[in-house]
């Protein structure tokens, strides 16, 4: 209330829900914020973590000439999420607004990208042997996790937002909670930390109502099998018939 809305901040493929919105929804968005006076800032950060088999993701810059507007849409991508490389500091912005476009290079001569990160990056992008071999290897293992992941929820009870990328999904732990808080949403965080599990409460992603927790499942297969055994152990249920993980050959 009160707030000046200046634009829209879309990330697609979505987190924490692992979404995928279609590029319709997205043109008709982009094409009301433009009539509205607000810019849309399209953020794809998760953009190869696509591991539903039947989903589809267009990129933003494969359909953003059917836009009435594009200059008004900012288009970031960065290699740390899809090479799992945050420590790089770097990202991509395509814009077409000039007076963006010198804002961001006066502000590169302040606090410019390291050379050794674009050097390698670059050096990254134009491997395209590696990246096939690469893409194809982490897409695999994203699908393994989350239906391991799915599967075990399914069986724990806990309902879960179904996601179609991404390295996460949303779960409800809702009827675990002493009462509907955020409070209780707190301390449900800090019961779960004690038995060795850190999930992102829906508090920290500006979540509407309590008890929906983001769990993150980009890491190793031992480590994941291990997260999933110290779950049960949480809800008072035997782990031993869960199974290790197997990935495609």
């Amino acid at each position: 209330m009160g707030r000046n809305v200046r634009g829209l901040n879309l990330i697609n493929p979505h987190n924490p829900t692992g979404w995928i919105f279609p590029k319709e929804q997205i043109i008709r968005l982009c094409d009301w914020a433009a009539r509205s006076g607000l810019f849309v800032i399209i953020d794809e950060i998760f953009s190869s973590c696509i591991h539903d088999p039947d989903a589809q993701f267009d990129s933003f810059l494969s359909y953003r000439n059917k836009l009435t507007n594009p200059e008004k849409v900012i288009y970031v991508w960065s290699p740390s999420k899809d090479f799992g490389l945050p420590g790089t500091k770097l990202a991509t912005i395509h814009t077409e607004m000039p007076a963006l476009l010198k804002s961001l290079n006066r502000l590169s001569s302040i606090s410019p990208v390291s050379t050794m990160a674009e050097d390698f990056i670059v050096k990254l992008l134009s491997d395209g042997e590696f990246l096939t071999s690469f893409k194809r290897q982490m897409v695999s293992r994203l699908r393994a996790h989350f239906s391991f992941i799915a599967e075990h929820l399914k069986r724990l009870k806990i309902a879960f937002v179904p996601a179609s990328a991404a390295i996460f999904v949303l779960i409800d732990l809702r009827k675990h909670l002493s009462r509907s808080s955020f409070e209780a949403e707190d301390e449900l965080m800090h019961k779960l930390e004690g038995v060795g599990l850190y999930l992102t409460p829906g508090s920290h992603m500006e979540a509407l109502q309590p008890g929906y927790f983001r769990l993150v499942f980009a890491c190793s297969k031992e480590e994941l099998k291990e997260g999933i055994c110290r779950l049960y152990k949480f809800l008072g249920r035997d782990s031993s018939g869960v199974q290790d993980i197997e990935y495609e050959q």
